[in-house]
């Protein structure tokens, strides 16, 4: 992928991002949305790296963009944190990482220069990442040269990015993502790699918990109701918007909320968004939440004819 911004080269995008404090709101507003669904994201997520990743032969896994560690902290299974890397450019990002998870084992450095010798990792993961690399082309380069023949790169795409707008667009969502999404493919098959799943489909996480349960992890105010509500994200976008935290910062009111879950029933939503299985089938009832989830997911294989950078 080219870079938009002109005269910007992976120097001048590094020392944007390096000291950036701002980049710490973004992480934990992030966070506070994904935490409404963390089930559903568990669900989504965990079977793919269980799935992708041996646990038995995978000893060295770098995570990129880690930020401050939801990743880590959230979605990874116990066996895969205590043989994880995390690695971001951000420094502030890192050092509340470090305060969240003293014990993690976290690296400050660039996508492009990354200090690891050639063909030394089992498997490489990108969760929300990848799609915000202006030199995506040169990320995978580097990708390619530190992982051994066999290993995979896995990357999770829930998330959009300002850095791909071009002029004029406004309804960036989907666009970017699947955009972002084909520019993967391509530039992964033309470094030889092989698209081992996550070409077409997409990852949907189905799962159910109590109000109550959600409210103890994250600083929630959720409604009650004789039946189930629906809590959904999808490519960055929760709604109804839960979060205090983020009902002040994007205007949403608790009347505003409440008027949301009045007037959208589960069969409308159901039949709009099309999960993998019915609604029906979860077993939801009073004071319940129907989480739902739908992310982007690439696993690829450095094969042993993979080209060089």
């Amino acid at each position: 992928m080219s870079a938009i911004l002109s005269g910007t080269n992976p120097w001048h995008e590094e020392k944007t991002f390096i000291e950036r404090e701002e980049v710490i709101k973004m992480n934990q507003s992030n966070e506070r949305e994904r935490l409404v669904v963390l089930k559903a994201l568990q669900t989504a997520v965990q079977p793919v790296l269980e799935g992708y990743i041996n646990s038995e032969e995978c000893k060295n896994i770098l995570e990129v963009g880690c930020g401050t560690g939801f990743f880590s902290r959230w979605l990874a299974p116990d066996w895969l944190t205590e043989r994880i890397s995390s690695l971001d450019v951000n420094l502030p990002s890192l050092r509340e990482f470090q305060k969240l998870s003293p014990d993690g084992n976290l690296l400050r450095a660039s996508i492009y220069r990354l200090p690891i010798g050639k063909e030394r990792l089992d498997a490489v993961i990108g969760f929300s990442s990848f799609d915000s690399f202006l030199f995506l082309t040169r990320a995978l380069g580097e990708v390619q040269r530190i992982l051994k023949p066999g290993a995979k790169i896995i990357l999770f795409q829930d998330l959009t990015t300002e850095l791909y707008m071009e002029k004029g667009e406004e309804n960036v969502s989907l666009e970017t993502v699947e955009r972002c999404h084909k520019d993967l493919i391509q530039d992964l098959e033309q470094k030889g790699f092989e698209i081992v799943a996550g070409r077409d489909d997409v990852l949907v996480g189905l799962a159910v918990e109590s109000a109550e349960d959600i409210e103890k992890r994250v600083d929630a105010d959720i409604p009650r109701r004789e039946h189930p509500i629906f809590a959904g994200y999808d490519r960055g976008y929760a709604f109804p918007v839960f979060s205090r935290a983020t009902r002040e910062e994007t205007g949403w009111t608790k009347e505003k909320v409440e008027e949301w879950l009045d007037s959208h029933d589960l069969a409308e939503i159901e039949n709009t968004i099309k999960p993998a299985r019915p609604f029906d089938d979860l077993q939801a009832g009073s004071g319940d939440v129907i989480e739902w989830v739908r992310i982007r997911c690439l696993v690829a294989e450095k094969t042993s004819d993979t080209k060089p950078r």
